[in-house]
């Protein structure tokens, strides 16, 4: 999702091509070229990226919390701070599913 709504998002530098030169906006023989249309004037491609960038996160942090789970639980107890750190994992999931579903 994210390397197609990054196909389709317009940049500063499409925007800056169609702006004319100096030497051209004052010459009158100019023929004008065809603009440039935005495949995507609505913004999907922009929540499309977004969305793969918010999805790509979530599963990150989803592995990083299995693996933090994993390395603190292998001397067979978890410390308060292991634990602290673990809750805090948790809730950023959680805060992360509820980006997936919205």
């Amino acid at each position: 999702m994210v390397a197609i709504g990054g196909s389709y998002l317009t940049t500063a530098k499409d925007e800056a091509d169609d702006m004319p030169i100096m030497g051209e906006a004052m010459n009158m023989n100019t023929t004008t070229t065809p603009e440039k249309s935005d495949p995507c004037p609505n913004g999907a491609a922009y929540y499309i990226y977004v969305g793969g960038i918010i999805i790509v996160l979530s599963s990150l942090l989803n592995i990083g919390s299995k693996i933090a789970k994993y390395c603190a639980a292998m001397d067979g107890q978890i410390s308060s701070n292991e634990a602290f750190c673990l809750i805090l994992l948790k809730v950023a999931s959680v805060i992360m599913v509820i980006t997936d579903i919205v």
